[in-house]
């Protein structure tokens, strides 16, 4: 009958969600494309309905999947990988959005890493979506992607900028030994 799958053998089983069959006769139900979905079983029209935005689904789907919080995607996407993070998350995880660490910025849709900062730079906050990093002050550094600068020694100075504990230079007087 129309709804039921005749491939097995000597009776019908109704459809699943995710596809549907209009005739009689002993043929497989139809499953809804990629990117699209039905959520009833034994159908016997073609209801199967698109995705929305943030959601996406593989074919013979009964439910749409939804992307990370922190992701978008088109209505109609058809894989996970179409779900792309947003500004101020990292994407190189796999089907899920991390928070840009301090030290470190994104600023478009996409599914790349965060950007960090220039050594001698930091970024005290977590999630920038614009290049905040500024310049380690007189008498610090960072290594890249610092999220804070490091004091030099008390008896020691360094350039605005400095890169490395090695840029940090004994007062005179003072043995750095």
């Amino acid at each position: 009958n129309a709804g039921y799958d005749g491939t097995a053998e000597n009776f019908c089983v109704l459809c699943d969600a995710g596809s549907w069959k209009d005739a009689v006769n002993n043929v497989a139900c139809t499953e809804c494309n990629a990117g699209d979905f039905l959520d009833a079983t034994g159908s016997t029209t073609d209801l199967c309905a698109q995705c929305g935005v943030n959601k996406y689904s593989l074919a013979g789907a009964g439910t749409c999947t939804a992307c990370d919080a922190n992701a978008v995607s088109d209505a109609g996407s058809v894989a996970a990988s179409a779900c792309t993070c947003n500004a101020g998350y990292d994407g190189t995880a796999e089907n899920f959005c991390v928070l840009c660490d301090a030290g470190s910025w994104k600023d478009a849709v996409n599914n790349v890493a965060c950007t960090e900062c220039n050594a001698g730079d930091f970024l005290d906050a977590t999630g920038s979506t614009t290049d905040l990093c500024a310049q380690c002050g007189v008498n610090k550094y960072s290594l890249a992607g610092a999220g804070t600068c490091t004091a030099c020694d008390a008896n020691a100075v360094s350039d605005a900028g400095s890169v490395a504990a090695s840029a940090c230079t004994c007062n005179a007087g003072y043995d750095g030994t």
